[in-house]
């Protein structure tokens, strides 16, 4: 699949659905998302997850596939610290037929560009368990480098 094939829009309510849910069945469960973790999930979670974040100082935004339209991850800026200058980043591709495709880069960078314009933030930190190594490929490939403070990796 064409990076170039997928774009980012603020998550709703309305695209709390199967699709979204299935990411979190027993078989596809991330071991990486701590969300995912807590429970059995239902849509009406997923609802509740995305009004939760839709009205507090952070950024959840939906990745989709451009014709399909198809909802394939979230990226998340949670919390954004206004004070400190920077944001803490999550990211998650639920449709598994979307992972290992190279998509992190330009992810990463449409939104680091929504966060840049509408909070004045451009420094990103992330955490990511040592066990995700395709993650952490990603991370370092965009020069994201390793520290030792409230995050566990620091882009700047």
């Amino acid at each position: 699949m064409p990076v170039n094939n997928i774009y980012l829009r603020k998550l709703k309510t309305e695209d709390a659905n199967e699709n979204y849910l299935s990411w979190f069945d027993e078989e596809n469960k991330s071991i990486y998302i701590e969300y995912s973790k807590k429970k059995e999930i239902n849509i009406d979670d997923l609802r509740n997850y995305i009004s939760i974040y839709n009205n507090k100082k952070s950024l959840l935004l939906g990745i989709f596939e451009k014709g399909t339209n198809i909802h394939i991850g979230n990226i998340k800026y949670d919390p954004i610290s206004i004070k400190n200058k920077y944001a803490v980043l999550g990211v998650f591709i639920g449709l598994k037929s979307f992972r290992g495709k190279g998509l992190f880069s330009k992810i990463f960078y449409e939104s680091k560009k929504i966060l840049c314009e509408n909070y004045n933030i451009c420094n990103i930190c992330l955490k990511v368990s040592s066990k995700n190594k395709p993650a952490i490929r990603a991370y370092e490939k965009e020069k994201f480098i390793s520290i030792t403070n409230n995050c566990n990796n620091f882009f700047n």
